[in-house]
């Protein structure tokens, strides 16, 4: 019977405040199954004596939850996002106090850190915002083959980084522009340590940034872009066949339960399509965001 809490307007960083909203079915289930967890290994542990076996399955039952549509961007929505996040990384000051000293031509140095790569590949592999801002360069193998013998690449998410506590093998061979994006940032990197210099922190601001100036989706969320590649990926005929409900579901690490539940028969895709980057229409906006890294000044650095 709480009511929904959102972020306070004026107030200190992380604090919240009620609404005159409920809250919905999902987020008290949510709770709940914790409650049942923690409640269920005190029982097993015997420091709850005196509740029986079903007990808290009858005390903490489900209330109803509708089951909504999954949000996921369209192609025009997602070549938008890609477009402002493009914008948003070009951006420069008109001249910072090292160059007006004389350190470097003035109207070259960047405004705010890149965000576009971090958005494609998000977009493009179907990663949670967390496995991608740890992301490690010694995860990504860019010489990966499938069983063609043809390269693809492939990213290595070990079982401490995953939501489910499982391995996952994140399959490049749905986006080839997104592998040869990664190559590019591997040349122009150190080539140890994390791919994306980001937080989670500084993922949510540049989120909020990209939509407020930038002219971004306003459905756009680091969640939307997971969703947006499960719908394509569950959908496109040409990419995984007949096994796609179960070749997304790998990709992405959740139950093929979810992907035929909630992504099956959202979208209509030509059997044409045999990548991710043909079936978003990104793969213009991917090829300006490549020759973007290509020439980025900060790869001599």
């Amino acid at each position: 019977k709480q009511p929904k809490l959102a972020a306070a307007s004026r107030g200190k960083r992380g604090q919240r405040r009620e609404t005159r909203q409920r809250r919905s079915g999902h987020s008290i289930n949510r709770e709940l199954r914790a409650a049942r967890t923690v409640l269920g290994y005190l029982a097993e542990i015997d420091l709850l004596p005196k509740v029986r076996e079903g007990e808290l399955r009858r005390a903490l039952k489900k209330v109803d939850a509708a089951l909504e549509q999954p949000t996921f961007l369209r192609p025009a929505e997602i070549v938008t996002l890609l477009e402002a996040a493009l914008a948003h990384d070009a951006e420069v000051f008109s001249e910072t106090r090292a160059e007006h000293r004389g350190d470097g031509a003035s109207g070259t140095t960047e405004r705010y850190d890149p965000i576009a790569p971090f958005v494609a590949t998000l977009l493009l592999t179907g990663m949670r915002l967390g496995e991608a801002v740890a992301l490690a360069w010694s995860q990504v193998d860019l010489q990966a083959l499938d069983y063609d013998g043809n390269t693809v690449g492939e990213i290595h998410l070990a079982a401490a980084g995953t939501k489910t506590k499982r391995p996952r093998v994140v399959d490049l061979a749905v986006s080839p522009l997104v592998r040869e994006l990664l190559g590019v940032l591997h040349e122009n990197s150190t080539k140890r340590g994390k791919v994306f210099a980001l937080t989670a922190d500084g993922a949510a601001s540049a989120m909020k940034r990209l939509k407020a100036k930038y002219g971004a989706p306003e459905a756009f969320s680091w969640q939307v872009l997971r969703s947006t590649c499960g719908t394509y990926l569950t959908n496109a005929p040409g990419i995984f066949g007949a096994a796609s409900a179960y070749r997304s579901a790998k990709q992405l690490g959740h139950s093929v339960t979810v992907a035929e539940k909630h992504y099956l028969g959202l979208v209509r895709l030509p059997a044409t399509a045999k990548t991710l980057d043909d079936a978003t229409g990104a793969a213009e906006s991917l090829r300006r965001l490549i020759h973007a890294e290509r020439d980025d000044p900060r790869a001599a650095e």
